[in-house]
This record gives C-alpha cells, sequence and structure tokens, in this order.
C-alpha cells in the first residue's frame, strides 16, 4: 500500500533564502526542540522561524542575536530586524545604537552606511532625538 513510487516522492522544497545548516538545524529544532546558535546560523533560523511562525525559536534567535550585539554586526542586525518583522530586535538593536552613539559614528560600518543607506541613518539620528525610543532590558 505504502511504496516509494509516489510522483510527489521527486519533488524537491527549495528554501533559497537560508543556508543548508540553517534549514537542517530548523527541522532538527522542530523534531529536538534543541538548537545551538552560531551568529550567521541564528539570522537564517530567525528567516524560518518568522516564515513558519515557530515564536519560541524566533524569541530564541532574537535574545541571541541581542546578546551578540556590537559596533562591527550593530548596521546589519538592524537592517536585517527590519527586512524581517523583528520588533524586539530592531528595538534591542536602536536603543543599543543609541548608547553607543560615539563609538557607532566612528565605525566604517557608519561610514559605508551613510553612502549606502541614509534612510537608516535618518531613522538612527531620529531615535537619538527622540524620548519614544523603547529600552529593553
Amino acid at each position: 500500500m505504502f511504496q516509494n513510487y509516489m510522483k510527489e516522492r521527486k519533488h524537491v522544497i527549495k528554501v533559497a533564502d537560508v543556508s543548508y545548516v540553517a534549514l537542517r538545524a530548523f527541522l532538527n529544532y522542530l523534531y529536538t526542540a534543541e538548537v545551538s546558535l552560531e551568529n550567521q546560523m541564528a539570522f537564517g533560523l530567525f528567516i524560518l522561524a518568522e516564515r513558519y511562525q515557530v515564536n519560541h525559536l524566533k524569541a530564541y534567535c532574537e535574545k541571541f542575536l541581542i546578546a551578540d550585539l556590537n559596533e562591527v554586526n550593530a548596521i546589519s542586525t538592524y537592517t536585517f530586524a527590519k527586512q524581517h518583522n523583528g520588533k524586539r530586535l530592531l528595538d534591542s538593536t536602536l536603543t543599543w545604537i543609541v548608547d553607543n552613539k560615539e563609538q557607532f559614528v566612528r565605525s566604517e560600518a557608519y561610514v559605508k552606511l551613510k553612502r549606502t543607506n541614509p534612510g537608516i541613518v535618518a531613522d538612527i539620528l531620529e531615535a537619538c532625538f527622540s524620548n519614544d525610543l523603547l529600552i529593553l532590558p
């Protein structure tokens, strides 16, 4: 009755925007509820968790990425959070940037950002002058 000759067996599911390692870790997480995070894999897992609404994994990835914030990755993390519906990650990254603005504006990443994406620079400046910035623990 259950044979391997079904036509559905031949189809391949392509997930182009995440690495094989992240996809494998995601599937492993679904079966075991365990994951070992590394920086780049955390971004891929976040994308998958958001897409497939695995909220506890998304929150875990956000927590990991927030703890890993520094002047080198703050801009890329902020941009990523903006693109992938990471409200807590976005707020935390913006808070980190505002709290470390002296260090941040001296970084090469900021100099490059001014040329390539002035919209994000405007968001950061607005946050620096705003009292409405959500500050998370």
